[in-house]
């Protein structure tokens, strides 16, 4: 037995015999790689779908209906904040937000943002 297997016993072992919730977060699952040696995957990250472009924009318009600062549109859409200002740039360069200075600085869905929504939410429709 390889040491990430016996790694891979030990885990299933503690979720089984402690408290699952702490121990979700390493749970892994072996797979044997192209050169069949095993190697640990993350049994929920390796899963999950990346979102798509008109899926975060579509995301940040329906947050700002009522305004929202940057650090609530980070927190709440999932994104850094790096990556929150170019899609800020992006909605504002398209008249899609507007800015409501402040401190902190409000970020509002504009008429133009609710029709660009609108169309985002009919394809959407489409695919899924």
């Amino acid at each position: 037995m390889t040491v990430l297997q016996t790694y891979y016993k030990a885990l299933q072992k503690l979720y089984y015999q402690t408290n699952k919730a702490m121990v979700r977060p390493f749970l892994m699952r072996l797979r044997k790689s192209k050169d069949k040696e095993y190697i640990l995957v993350h049994k929920y990250g390796s899963n999950m779908e990346k979102r798509r472009k008109d899926q975060i924009i579509a995301q940040i318009l329906i947050l700002c209906r009522e305004g929202a600062n940057k650090t609530m549109i980070v927190y709440q859409v999932n994104l850094n904040f790096r990556t929150v200002m170019t899609y800020l740039d992006l909605l504002l360069k398209k008249d899609l937000l507007e800015v409501i200075p402040g401190n902190p600085i409000i970020y509002k869905t504009t008429a133009e943002g609710e029709i660009a929504l609108e169309s985002l939410k009919a394809v959407e429709a489409v695919f899924s």
